[in-house]
């Protein structure tokens, strides 16, 4: 990692470890999860039924900030 700062890779601080989850799982089993594999971020994938390749699509990805806000929304919710 020779050179300036702002001229490394992305790579070079990225992780690798890709934990992912399918679309259909329950807020309750992505929590169990990121929580299993201490991440603070799930991949969220959908089945490409029609390929066999098994390959997933990835839909989107969910945050420890995306729960916190989630559980604020919900809480507040149910005060009213």
């Amino acid at each position: 990692m020779n050179g300036k700062l702002y001229e490394i890779p992305i790579s070079e601080a990225m992780t690798t470890k890709l934990v992912i989850a399918d679309k259909n799982s329950t807020i309750t089993e992505c929590a169990k999860t990121m929580t299993t594999n201490i991440v603070n971020s799930l991949i969220i994938v959908e089945d490409d039924n029609n390929n066999n390749n098994n390959n997933n699509n990835l839909v989107g990805i969910i945050t420890s900030t995306d729960f916190a806000t989630f559980f604020l929304r919900t809480i507040s919710v149910l005060r009213l």
